[in-house]
C-alpha cells in the first residue's frame, strides 16, 4: 500500500470521536431528553445490518430500491436518515435512531415464519464524505455491513450541481463553481491522502474541528458543515480519503465497492455482488421509484475537460487502492 494510505490510516485513527467532534458536546432540553431514552429504544429495536453510505447522485437509491424489495429485507426506511452527519441526530443518542427499524420481536417472527434473514438498513450517501462519520458509525454499529458505490466523479459532480440547480438550491453556474473549486483544491496531493494531517491537535487555517485531521480536501472545502455537504462538488469526488477513513477503522472486507457505471451496465452482476455481501440469497427484485433526474442542463466540453483533467490524478490514486481501474476518463 502507498506511503499516502499509511499516512491516511494513522490520521485517521489518532483520536477518539468524544476528543474531536463538536456534536458530542451538545446539551439542549431536547437532547438530553432523547438521550435518556435512548437506552430504551435501543432495547426494543434492531440494529441494521447494513448502510449505504455514497456516493451521491451515485445509484445509491436504485441501490436501496432493490434492496427492499428484496423478500430477505424485513424493512429499509425509503428516506435517508442522516443519523451520523447532522448535529441535531447525531447528538440526541442510538436509540433516536434505532426507532426508524423494526422491533426485535418483528424481526424474530419473521424468522420463524420462513422469512430470514430478516435483515434491514439504510441509505445516507454524505457518510462516505463526512470526515467523522466512520468512526461514529464503529463505535454505535461495528458489525455493520457498509456499501460504497463510486461514480466517475466528473459526471457526479456535474448531476449533484445539475439536481440542485434544479432545484433552485444552487444559484452559481457549473463553470463558477468549478472555477472556485479548482483554486481550493490545487494543492492537495493525488488522493488527498497525504494531506491528511496526523495528531489530534492537529488545525488547518485556524480550524479545529475535526475535519483537518480526516481530510486533505474538506480542509480546503467553505468552513461550514452545510457548504460541505451541499457544494463541495468536487471535493466529494476525491474518493480515496474518504475511503481510507472507513478502512482505518473497518476491516476493509466490510466495504463493498462499487463502481457505478458497471452497476448502470449491468445491475444484476453487482447486485449479485450487493446481496452475497450482505448476507442475501439471490432474488428478482426491482427499483420501485428511479430517482434520475430528466432535465439534464448543457455543459460546456472545454469545462469539462478541465475537470476531468483535475481528477485524472486522484482517479489514479484510487485505481492504486483497489488494484483496479473504474474505468474513468
Amino acid at each position: 500500500m502507498p506511503a499516502s494510505s499509511d499516512a491516511a490510516r494513522r490520521a485517521a485513527s489518532t483520536a477518539p470521536v468524544s476528543a474531536q467532534d463538536p456534536l458530542a458536546r451538545r446539551r439542549s432540553a431536547v437532547i438530553l431528553l432523547a438521550r435518556a431514552l435512548s437506552p430504551l429504544q435501543e432495547r426494543r429495536h434492531v440494529r441494521p445490518d447494513f448502510l449505504i453510505v455514497g456516493a451521491a447522485r451515485a445509484g445509491t437509491t436504485s441501490v436501496l430500491n432493490h434492496l427492499r424489495s428484496h423478500p430477505g429485507v424485513l424493512h429499509c426506511p425509503r428516506r435517508e436518515l442522516h443519523f451520523f452527519d447532522v448535529e441535531g441526530r447525531w447528538s440526541q443518542g442510538l436509540g433516536s435512531y434505532l426507532r426508524q427499524f423494526p422491533h426485535r420481536e418483528a424481526r424474530a417472527a419473521a424468522i420463524s415464519a420462513g422469512r430470514g434473514p430478516a435483515i434491514s438498513g439504510e441509505n445516507s450517501p454524505y457518510y462516505l464524505a463526512h470526515p467523522l462519520v466512520a468512526e461514529r458509525v464503529h463505535a454505535t454499529l461495528p458489525d455493520v455491513r457498509l456499501i460504497a458505490l463510486l461514480r466517475d466523479p466528473t459526471d457526479r459532480a456535474i448531476s449533484h450541481w445539475n439536481w440542485r440547480y434544479n432545484q433552485k438550491q444552487e444559484p452559481r453556474s457549473f463553470e463558477a463553481l468549478v472555477e472556485e473549486e479548482l483554486a481550493a483544491l490545487a494543492d492537495v496531493p493525488p488522493g488527498g491522502s497525504a494531506g491528511l494531517l496526523v495528531g489530534s491537535g492537529s488545525t488547518v487555517a485556524g480550524r479545529s474541528d475535526g475535519v483537518a485531521a480526516r481530510s486533505a480536501a474538506y480542509a480546503t472545502a467553505p468552513d461550514s458543515e452545510w457548504a460541505r455537504r451541499n457544494q463541495a462538488y468536487l471535493a466529494r469526488g476525491i474518493y480515496l480519503e474518504q475511503l481510507l477513513r472507513w478502512n482505518a477503522v473497518f476491516p476493509r472486507e466490510r466495504l463493498l465497492v462499487v463502481i457505478s457505471e458497471r452497476y448502470y451496465r449491468d445491475p444484476d452482476a453487482q447486485l449479485r455482488r450487493i446481496f452475497d455481501h450482505v448476507g442475501l440469497p439471490w432474488a428478482e427484485t426491482e427499483d420501485t421509484k428511479p430517482n434520475a433526474r430528466r432535465r439534464r442542463l448543457d455543459v460546456d466540453p472545454a469545462l469539462v475537460a478541465r475537470v476531468r483533467a483535475f481528477f485524472r490524478p486522484h482517479n489514479a490514486a484510487l485505481a492504486d487502492h483497489l488494484g483496479e481501474d473504474p474505468g474513468w476518463d
